[in-house]
């Protein structure tokens, strides 16, 4: 999927270990909901904020982007 097309697709929250097994570092990314394709990478999030502070910013993001998407369908 090219990168301009990433704003054409519903977006989701993953979180997870940033190398299970090795490292227990949660990290999150905002991803394609579809195929996974990550379109805000988790070193975005990795900032001086807490995990909520992080999470709540990227929900954000995401419901801001689906509801736009969903209206520019719905016109």
């Amino acid at each position: 999927m090219a990168k301009w097309q990433l704003t054409d697709v519903y977006w989701k929250i993953w979180r997870g270990a940033l190398r299970p097994g090795m490292f227990d570092k949660q990290v999150m990314e905002i991803q394609t909901k579809a195929t996974g394709e990550t379109v805000i990478h988790w070193v975005a999030f990795d900032t001086g904020r807490s995990m909520t502070q992080n999470l709540a910013i990227a929900r954000r993001i995401v419901r801001l982007h689906n509801e736009d998407l969903n209206r520019q369908r719905n016109a």
